[in-house]
């Protein structure tokens, strides 16, 4: 019986002993990229590891409600239309630099997850993907009058003629009342 214990244990020890993890990391952690309509929008991703050497594979995973929980983001970038453009696997040997480009189909924020998984999917690393598309023409903060064209200029036109009136309704009343 004590025997058997003994073996037990030499065993395990063997066991746990030729267990081995690798060490993955990529940088930047987050990226945020901004800019128009069917632009690509483009960064650099490193990929590094100290002991591990062979394939990597890239994949970018999607969220509708963004958040920092890997499990919500199960979207392709096809159902939150963006086009993603960059090399799906490459040979890992210390550190690689990728670029990876996506652009946006439409409008709004889209929330990712770019993932470097290495060949045996059992070490995976990702950085957030925060991106941000604004309609081709436009501004940060709104068209600018040249950009949207007569229908701006009616519009401040419009509302030029708005201020003047309520202007001198309010100097009207002011004299009315003293």
């Amino acid at each position: 019986m004590i025997f058997m214990r003994y073996i037990t244990i030499i065993l395990f020890v063997l066991l746990v002993g030729s267990a081995s993890a690798y060490e993955l990391g990529m940088s930047p952690p987050r990226i945020a990229l901004e800019g128009e309509v069917g632009m690509p929008l483009c960064t650099t991703v490193a990929v590094f590891s100290k002991d591990y050497r062979g394939l990597i594979v890239l994949s970018d995973h999607w969220s509708r409600t963004g958040g920092n929980n890997g499990a919500t983001y199960m979207l392709s970038a096809d159902e939150v239309r963006i086009a993603p453009e960059y090399s799906s696997s490459f040979f890992l040997n210390g550190s690689q630099e990728e670029i990876v480009c996506f652009t946006a189909l439409r409008d709004g924020t889209a929330r990712g997850l770019l993932l470097a998984t290495t060949s045996a999917g059992n070490v995976e690393v990702g950085a957030w993907i925060t991106l941000t598309a604004h309609a081709k023409g436009t501004a940060l903060t709104g068209a600018s009058v040249t950009e949207v064209g007569d229908v701006g200029t009616t519009f401040l036109l419009a509302n030029l003629a708005l201020t003047l009136f309520l202007a001198i309704f309010l100097y009207w009343l002011m004299r009315r009342a003293y």
